[in-house]
């Protein structure tokens, strides 16, 4: 079946016509054959006056059309903030005259010492300042209140020219800008999926803190992730990042317990040192008891939390871990499944199974790691 006649207005009413164009309700991204040939190399980057855009109906149908493809949360509201919104710019990337990808980049922070204070403690909520209050009040960062940074609040990218790296284009464009500006840092807060974790790492972000909570429209958790522009924004940026790394397998356990593994592995990558202790002899001769000998899991858990994030945070063990065993390195050891639960993830029988995939992983690690004379403990259970 299908609905034909408008339940709220009638057949071709004037007032529906007025507030469709009004609201941009009709509102149309750029036809695909008009950005078939588009390459990042033929297209213009620009960034809109916001006044100027109020009266060129074709560019701003165009933008808002994108956004609404987008996102299906896209509202009326989203176009009054496009044009008013206060701190914001509307990059787009322009093929032919035509838009191809756009971002909507919030300036936020530059607090004074006393409003810094109050938003670490919790008194005070800046309204449109999410990146400096995430880090000044959930993660105790009271200078980062202080420091100014970009976020980027929307960034679409036209399903005709999709990885073709645009969006990455349009990004570097966005990154200059900002140093330009004098900003701390750059980055942006979004639900967390595979792809926009691979898209945002590809810009040089990196995850600082991971929400506890499912959005309720998304049922995703939101991930905040961030590149520093300026010294003080680095230096930010690495005390976050290692922040957030180091207490992230206690969340694992238990906010973040349902945290997807393929989040969890994308998330915990670390670049330079790692901010996990470093395993001791004892731990390592634990790890072989586990692994060579019949030592139970439960009595080697500790070592192995350890072990397990510190592969897990290792660019170089994607050569040789595969995805059952990275899957029970988090959901097992680290989200504490149990067996039965564990097992099922990887389509395997029981804990029988789960504990020999995990022996011969560990056994695998042995045979690479520097720290220890890899014969050292496994002559000891032969």
């Amino acid at each position: 079946m299908r609905l034909t006649t408008p339940i709220r207005w009638a057949e071709d009413d004037p007032l529906e016509a007025f507030v469709f164009r009004a609201l941009l309700l009709d509102a149309a991204a750029a036809p695909d054959e008009a950005l078939a040939g588009a390459d990042p190399a033929d297209c213009l980057v620009a960034e809109l006056d916001r006044d100027l855009l109020a009266d060129d109906d074709a560019t701003l149908g165009e933008l808002f059309g994108l956004l609404v493809l987008a996102h299906y949360r896209t509202r009326p509201y989203d176009l009054r903030h496009l044009l008013d919104g206060p701190n914001l710019s509307v990059w787009v990337l322009r093929y032919a005259g035509h838009i191809a990808a756009t971002a909507l980049v919030a300036e936020e922070g530059g607090f004074d010492a006393a409003t810094a204070h109050g938003v670490w403690a919790g008194r005070t909520r800046p309204h449109g300042h999410l990146m400096p209050e995430t880090l000044a009040a959930h993660l105790g960062l009271e200078a980062a209140a202080r420091l100014r940074g970009a976020r980027v609040m929307r960034i679409a990218v036209h399903p005709a020219v999709q990885r073709r790296g645009m969006g990455r284009y349009l990004m570097k464009a966005i990154s200059a800008w900002a140093q330009q500006q004098e900003l701390d840092y750059l980055g942006s807060s979004f639900g967390a999926t595979p792809q926009l974790l691979d898209f945002w790492s590809s810009v040089d972000c990196r995850a600082v803190r991971v929400s506890v909570k499912r959005g309720a429209a998304s049922g995703m958790h939101s991930v905040l992730m961030l590149h520093g522009l300026s010294e003080a924004g680095r230096a930010l940026v690495q005390t976050a990042r290692g922040r957030f790394l180091r207490y992230l397998p206690q969340q694992l356990a238990d906010p973040l317990r349902d945290l997807e593994p393929e989040l969890v592995e994308r998330v915990m990558r670390f670049d330079g040192e790692a901010p996990w202790p470093a395993l001791d002899r004892q731990d390592w001769l634990d790890l072989a008891a586990f692994a060579f000998g019949r030592r139970s899991f439960e009595a080697c858990q500790g070592p192995l939390s350890v072990l397990a994030c510190r592969v897990l945070g290792d660019p170089g063990s994607a050569a040789w871990l595969d995805a059952r065993g990275r899957t029970l390195l988090i959901t097992r050891v680290l989200q504490g499944y149990d067996w039965p639960r564990a097992a099922a993830a990887v389509g395997l029988p029981g804990r029988a199974q789960v504990t020999d995939v995990l022996r011969g992983l560990v056994r695998e690690v042995f045979e690479r790691v520097k720290e220890v004379d890899a014969g050292f403990a496994k002559g000891m259970f032969d």
